[in-house]
Parts: structure tokens; sequence; C-alpha cells
């Protein structure tokens, strides 16, 4: 109870006291303003007090508080706390009319006038504070949670802190960090110049920025992307640095890995193409200044494809790992094993002493190559073809030695494989020419200067024509009439032989179906089908559109494949085959005895003939063993039910001894060479034509 001699306030000061506080007041009476100073109406918003008399807290203040409270509700509850309970102290959010928010501490207070109980108010603003406080509240937030690693030194660059981030980055724990400087993370990896020209930044500009390669608690070598800011009080002088670190560990990883597969060969992991050449031409600048001499080992395993095609793909690769395992085994420190693609791989023997040394290294590798390989407990052998170019004597830049060695290893496989070749500049003159007489073989075919010459194949005991061999010529504009020797092997290699092939194929049956209008008889045509056209899976419809276009009888064409173009038949070129001799074509082996087929494969394959090939006839009459292989061959197309033909038959004696061993027909230069129109009989000679070359009219 207050004192009965106190002092009490004259109503015109305590209106006095109301209307001038800074702080704003309000009087409430049943949760209704019912007086307001000009600070409260001010904080609220308004321009004149008056407009807030009437009004409820809830009037002037958002749907809910920050609390989830419905606005009106929390005012009446606060209200009668104040009442009953005494003082309440709270933060309360409002709406200005203009739509902005505000926040208010108020304290509410109940007020005993003796009549009916009242309340008042006292407001002060404190939204910067609590901008401030969400501000901060933010800034910790990010210091936190971000993934970037934050460290904060005082202005002697002592640490004050650090994030979680930076913790799990460097591994040191913040009580490990606080009171050091940042230098317990360097790693010796810059030298203090490159500090020196950073903290120079950081006074100058205020900041920097760069790559930065610290040392783990672990002792990790770690790169970072750290910029580094200081931090100035009020009258410039330096308060704080604050450093921002990005663990650039994977990116460089990425990097790296990129790299690698530019430059590396995914299957072995080996240089590629690309890294051999580079480090070929760092080579060569080490034996330029050492005076010695450098060698480029190009290596081609002979025959893999055989091995996909038998084994499939994953034991060729399998294959392939492990020679490149055991290449490895045969270069040191300063050479280089590349693979250059496919079964091709390159060595650089660096500063060699000359030719005899890089002559060493190519047969340790023929005789490691040779051990049997194993996939799935099957063993297997593999050989090698090894080009060499020489630094100087074949070449002084990159390009030169790659192409020597490029060109020495063709040699190397031309002369039988499984062998080593040195470059030799006629090798390159070879080549050049080689892909001369590519483009004109394309420009030939286009001029129709390809065309067909026949050989008669003859009855050995009548020496009637029972069949003709069409052959192909070139009449070349330069060089004049070329055998298929001098272009054939180019053609197969620039892969123009399906259409050099369906050319001769065409002209011949066009030709045969001339001489059969003019009653002329020659027995079969048979005509060469190369691996290409069978291959690409085209023969097929490219024999019986052929046929149609030119109204030759199936039964009178005959084709020859040769042996090994046999042995490498699918499933789906064979059943084509078989379909051609279903309607009437007939299939013959060509140059039989050269290639490595089985009876049992034999019996199974389409054919109506086998063809003795040139090399056993020629030598029965030296070779003692070659006359038991022909009448073997002989014997073993009876026993299959198909027909001999000999080629190559050029003597009498030839021909004399076939028919002893039992073969009834041959061909060879003793009855005719091939030629353009060959003498067979007609019995008539079309009206318009007269006889045609070559052919005698009855």
């Amino acid at each position: 109870m207050p004192h009965e001699n106190a002092p009490t306030l004259q109503p015109q000061l305590a209106h006095a006291l109301f209307e001038q506080s800074r702080d704003g007041m309000l009087l409430l009476r049943d949760g209704v303003f019912i007086a307001c100073n000009s600070a409260a109406a001010r904080l609220f918003g308004f321009s004149d007090s008056k407009e807030l008399i009437g009004r409820t807290p809830a009037d002037i203040s958002p749907g809910t508080q920050p609390d989830g409270s419905r606005s009106g509700d929390r005012a009446r509850d606060l209200l009668r706390r104040a009442l009953t309970e005494g003082p309440q102290r709270f933060e309360w959010v409002h709406h200005h009319p203009n739509g902005e928010e505000g926040w208010f501490e108020v304290v509410l207070t109940s007020l005993d006038t003796g009549e009916q109980p009242l309340c008042y108010a006292i407001l002060r603003d404190i939204s910067r504070r609590k901008e401030m406080e969400r501000r901060l509240e933010l800034s910790s937030r990010v210091f936190t949670s971000t993934r970037d690693g934050i460290l904060i030194t005082d202005a002697r660059n002592r640490i004050l802190q650090v994030n979680d981030a930076f913790v799990r980055m460097t591994g040191y724990t913040e009580e490990e960090l606080v009171g050091h400087t940042p230098r317990v993370l360097q790693s010796g990896h810059h030298d203090a110049e490159f500090y020196r020209a950073m903290w120079e930044s950081i006074a100058e500009r205020g900041d920097w920025s760069g790559e930065i390669w610290d040392r783990t608690k672990y002792g990790t070598l770690q790169p970072k992307w750290v910029t580094i800011s200081k931090v100035t009080g009020p009258y410039g002088e330096v308060v704080n640095y604050i450093a921002v670190f990005s663990d650039l560990t994977e990116l460089k990883r990425s990097q790296e890995r990129l790299q690698f597969q530019a430059y590396h060969d995914a299957l072995t992991s080996l240089p590629n193409r690309l890294l051999f050449k580079d480090r070929l031409a760092r080579a060569l600048e080490r034996t330029r200044q050492s005076e010695r001499q450098l060698a480029v080992l190009f290596i081609d395993l002979d025959h893999f494809k055989d091995i996909n095609d038998s084994l499939g793909h994953t034991a060729g690769d399998r294959v392939l790992r492990q020679v490149a395992h055991r290449l490895q085994r045969h270069i040191g420190a300063d050479d280089t094993l590349a693979r250059l693609g496919g079964d091709e791989f390159s060595i650089c023997l660096s500063e060699i002493d000359d030719h005899r040394d890089a002559l060493r290294c190519a047969e340790a590798i023929h005789q490691d190559i040779e051990r049997p390989f194993q996939y799935n407990h099957q063993r297997f052998e593999c050989r090698c073809s090894i080009g060499i170019s020489l630094y100087p004597e074949n070449g002084d830049t990159v390009e030169e030695l790659v192409r020597s060695a490029d060109s020495a290893v063709h040699n190397a496989k031309g002369l039988g494989r499984n062998t080593t070749c040195f470059y030799a500049e006629e090798l390159t003159l070879r080549a050049q020419r080689r892909l001369g007489l590519a483009q004109q073989i394309r420009l030939g075919i286009q001029r129709g200067e390809f065309v067909p010459f026949y050989q008669q194949q003859v009855d050995l005991n009548s020496g009637a024509i029972v069949g003709l061999e069409a052959l192909v010529r070139w009449y070349h504009p330069d060089s004049g009439l070329l055998r298929p020797g001098e272009f054939i092997p180019v053609a197969e290699e620039v892969g123009v032989m399906s259409a050099l092939g369906e050319v001769i194929l065409r002209q011949a049956c066009r030709q045969a179906r001339t001489w059969l209008d003019a009653g002329c008889e020659f027995g079969r045509l048979a005509v060469n089908l190369s691996a290409a056209q069978i291959q690409d899976g085209s023969a097929q419809l490219m024999v019986e559109r052929t046929l149609d276009e030119t109204g030759l009888p199936p039964e009178r064409l005959e084709l020859e494949i040769t042996e090994s173009a046999f042995m490498e038949l699918n499933h789906s070129t064979l059943k084509s085959l078989t379909e051609l001799r279903r309607h009437g074509v007939s299939l013959s082996m060509d140059d039989f005895g050269t290639g490595y087929s089985s009876l049992l494969y034999l019996k199974r394959l389409p054919i109506d003939r086998l063809k003795i090939d040139k090399g056993f006839v020629w030598d029965m009459g030296t070779s003692p063993e070659s006359r038991p292989i022909v009448q073997t061959i002989i014997q073993l197309a009876d026993v299959l039910g198909l027909d001999v033909v000999a080629e190559g038959v050029e003597t009498a004696e030839q021909r004399d001894e076939l028919i002893a061993a039992g073969c009834r027909v041959g061909q060879g230069f003793f009855w005719a060479y091939p030629e353009p129109q060959p003498r067979i009989r007609c019995r008539h000679a079309p009206d318009h034509a007269g006889p045609q070359p070559g052919i005698t009219a009855d």
C-alpha cells in the first residue's frame, strides 16, 4: 500500500509524462486501446494517436505470432495474466499500415484506479535488434552448415574459430587449432615468395584468392582453393582475417582421371598413341644431346582376329592385357611401351648403342610372346611381327620414325609374319606406290578398265572343253595389260574386291549368255568369289541379281572360293551359299591343299568339286611326295562324291600323270592361255555379228 503521506502525481504532470515519453505507452480496458501517446502512434505507423483508440492488439497485428499462437488469443491471455499474476514482459510482432512488420518488446502491467481494472503497456522498438539477431543466426548457420571450411583469426593471425567443415577437411579439432597460426597447415609445397605475394595482396586489396596445397593432420597433401579477406574496424585497423577453403581433392582426382583417359589405353592402361608420340619427342631430345641412337619398335600380333573369332572378345581382351604385361618386362625406366590400338603395340628404346640393342629386344619379345597363353583352361599360342626404325638413320622426327617403323612391320607381315624387319627406304617407296595403285584401281573400276579373260577347262582324255574360268585382267591406261598378281593384293587391302568381283561376274555372265545365244557350248562358267564378297553378306543377292539381269541359267554358273575363305565362313554366309547351290549354282573349292580344312568340315560344305592347287601339279615330276598327295586328294574327292579339276597343267607329262592318278579334268597353259575370246565351237554365229573372235562356226 502506498504511504499515506506520499506525494501524489498531479494529473497534468502525469499526462505530460505520458505524452512526452520516448517509449510508446498505451492504456487498455477490456483488451481495447483507450489511450495512446504520440510515441506509440509513431511506433505503430500512425500519424495521430487517436487512430489507435478503439482498436485491439489483434487489429494491428498479423494473424499469428512467431510462436504460432493466434494474435487475438495471445493478447487476451497476456492481459489476463497481467491482471492476475503481475507484470508481463514479452515480444510482439505487429503490422504497419504500409504492410511492413515491426518487433516490440512490451511490458504489460495492471493499473488499479479503484474503478474498472486497466492495463498499461510500455513499448520499445526492437526491430533492428531482431534483424541483427536474424543475420547473426543466418551467419551462424552458414558457418556451421557450409561444405566449405572457414577459419577466423585475430589481427595477429592467431586462430579464433573454425567450422565443422574445416575440422573434417583437415582432421584437426577446433581445440587443436585455436591459439595457433595457420602455419601448422603448411606443407612445404609453396616457397616464401608465394606467401609474401599473398600477404601483400591482402594488405593492398583486402583479399586474396588462389590454390594452396596444405597438409592434413595425417600428413596427406591436400589441394584447396582459398579466399582470404581482412576485416577492419571503424578506424581502418585490422580486426580479423577470414579464410574460406574449398577442398579440390576430388576435382584434382577427376582431372587426373580425365587426363589419364586422354593419354592412356582403357584396356591395358598403357600410354596411347598421343602420349607415345609426346614421350618419343622427349626421348629424341635427350638422344640428340647424348649423341646416341634411338629405336622405335612396332609390334603387330599375327592372326589375332582368329582368337577373337574363335574364343570371343573377352578372351581377346585378356590376351591383350597379358601381352602388355609381357612386353613391359623388356623396357627400361627411360623407355616407353604403348598400345596404339587393336593388336598393335609400340616401344621407344631410348639412348641405345646401335641396332643390335633393338634386335636383341625384338628377339626377346618374340620368345616371350611365343609362350602359350591360357584362358578358361585352354592353352593357345600367339606370334607377332615387329618393325624397327632407328634414329638417326631412318628419320629425325617423331613422324618420320613412326612412319618408318609402321612400314617395316608391314614388310615383316609380307614376309610371312612371325619375324622382325628393319626399315629400308625402298619400303616407303613401295608403300607410296601401293597407295597410288589403290587410287588407280578405284578409278579403273569406274572407267571399265577391268575385264574377264577366259581359260579352258578340258577333259584330260579327249581334250574337249568342259568349262571356262573367268580370270580378271586390267587394261591399265599407262602400263598396259596387268595380271591379277599385280593388283589383287592391293585391291584386297583397300576394300574394293567386292566391287571388282561384281564387275567381272556381270561381264562374264553377260558374255556367257551371248555365247549361248550363238549356239556355243562351253560347259560351265567358273567365276571367282572373293573372301570380301562372302564376308560382307552380299554374295547371294549379288549373284541372283546378276543372273536375273543377264539371263544366264544358274546351272551354267560355278563360283570358285578359296579353301582359306571357306574356313572363315560363318553360319549366315554358309547358309547363303547353300541357297545358291539349291537354285542350281555350282560351288568349287579353289587352291585345295593350301589350307587347313578338316575332313569333317569338308564333308559338310555345300561344294561340287575341288581344284587341286597348281603347286602340287608342278611338283609331281620333281617332288616324290607330291604325286601321292595328288592321288590322295583325287581319292578323297571320289569318296565325298566331288569332281576334281587340276590347275596349272603345262606339260604332256603332267597331263599323263594326272590321268594315271584318276583325274579327269585339267586346266593350264598346256591347252590355252587366258584370253578375252576363247576358241570354242558354235553351231551358228549371230546373224548380225558374223563369227566372233575366237569362235569357230560349224
